[in-house]
């Protein structure tokens, strides 16, 4: 009897160190399976995010992403509670004190232009300091800064608002008043002479749009043309040829206003871009009900349909970088050109509410973060 217990006693003695045996061969090639992976995943990492993206992802906690704009020596980002200045890399360099949800910034690509909308003060910087700050009569509705200059829309005492323009020594040039609209948007012509406007009112009860031309040097309208049943959107120069985008139809005009060319969408336009080359880029709903499709036709400055490119995907924004266009939806990131060729398609990278390209890397905001991937 006890060599009966001796024997199953060595065999559980044996069970044991073969499950221990295995156990340890189990735990080696679990914690080389996972060497390898923190390896592989490390190495994805560094091609999509690049080599060096120690700064990336810039969180803010608690806050929400508010503006994000090309500076000279990176970008800056503008939250509900901060404003900072980046290198292109991800690392802050300035932070500027602000107190209001209402600030907005504008960039002309080098320095910065910070405003509170419905308040008189603006200011404007660079990543080292504040370069000017003044305070205008009445409050601000809307700014632009542009390489020259800045101008401001504004609320007025005896008009409906009011166009205020600054050169690039801080000197207001020029101030018109708008008696029966509001000012949509405005361009100013490269040479800082002259400037396009478009407002919006109403007629007799319906819809009315304006354009005009003004010049610096006059105080009279150089021009004034009328459209009725027109909510204006955008307005664009590009040397005699004027681009006017409303909510139903673009308008392209000749140096003399006339209409030479015209795209009707009905109310199916739901996302354009005014490219720096004169062209033109929209997304309409198609019309056919049973498969989704939202078409994307570049045009020219003349109005002529460049090409056209059909997504079964929604099209959330589109935006322009020199010669590159991107086009954002819900799934994926087309990058391509004017001509919609060589396209090439990379995964949406979750929530992107806004995306900019500054070769070679694409900066995207998502709620409350700025990240970036290498794009070839």
């Amino acid at each position: 009897m006890r060599k009966i217990l001796d024997v199953n006693l060595h065999r559980k003695i044996r069970r044991k160190k073969k499950i221990k045996k295995y156990f340890k061969i189990f735990l080696l090639f679990f914690f080389i399976f996972l060497g390898v992976f923190a390896v592989w995943n490390l190495s994805l990492k560094r091609i999509i995010f690049g080599a060096k993206n120690e700064n990336f992802p810039i969180l803010f906690s608690g806050d929400s992403v508010l503006g994000f704009q090309k500076t000279k020596a990176g970008f800056c980002v503008l939250t509900n509670n901060q404003f900072n200045f980046y290198k292109n890399d991800g690392e802050r360099i300035r932070n500027v004190v602000k107190n209001s949800l209402k600030t907005r910034i504008s960039s002309n690509g080098d320095d910065v232009l910070l405003f509170e909308k419905g308040a008189k003060n603006f200011s404007i910087h660079n990543e080292k300091k504040e370069i000017f700050s003044d305070v205008l009569k009445n409050s601000i509705i809307f700014a632009k800064f542009f390489n020259k200059g800045y101008a401001f829309v504004t609320k007025s005492e005896d008009y409906s608002c009011e166009l205020v323009v600054y050169n690039n020594k801080n000197e207001q040039i020029y101030k018109w008043s708008c008696a029966e609209s509001l000012i949509i948007d405005f361009d100013i012509s490269n040479d800082f002479k002259t400037c396009v406007v478009t407002t919006f009112g109403t007629k007799e009860g319906f819809l009315k749009a304006y354009i005009y031309e003004l010049n610096f040097s006059s105080d009279r309208e150089k021009f004034k043309k009328e459209f009725l049943k027109q909510m204006p959107l955008a307005i664009k120069k590009f040397g005699s040829i004027l681009v006017f985008v409303c909510e139903n139809n673009v308008f392209f005009l000749d140096s003399n206003k006339n209409i030479i060319n015209s795209v009707d969408f009905g109310k199916n336009l739901n996302n354009f871009e005014l490219t720096d080359g004169g062209y033109f880029i929209s997304c309409f709903s198609g019309l056919d009900k049973d498969n989704f499709c939202e078409n994307v036709v570049s045009y020219d400055k003349m109005g002529n349909k460049i090409a056209e490119l059909k997504i079964n995907e929604k099209v959330r924004k589109i935006k322009s970088f020199g010669s590159d266009i991107l086009i954002l939806t819900d799934e994926e990131i087309f990058h391509t050109n004017i001509n919609f060729r060589n396209i090439k398609k990379i995964k949406s990278f979750g929530e992107m509410e806004e995306i900019f390209y500054y070769k070679p890397y694409l900066y995207f905001v998502s709620m409350n973060k700025v990240n970036r991937v290498l794009l070839n």
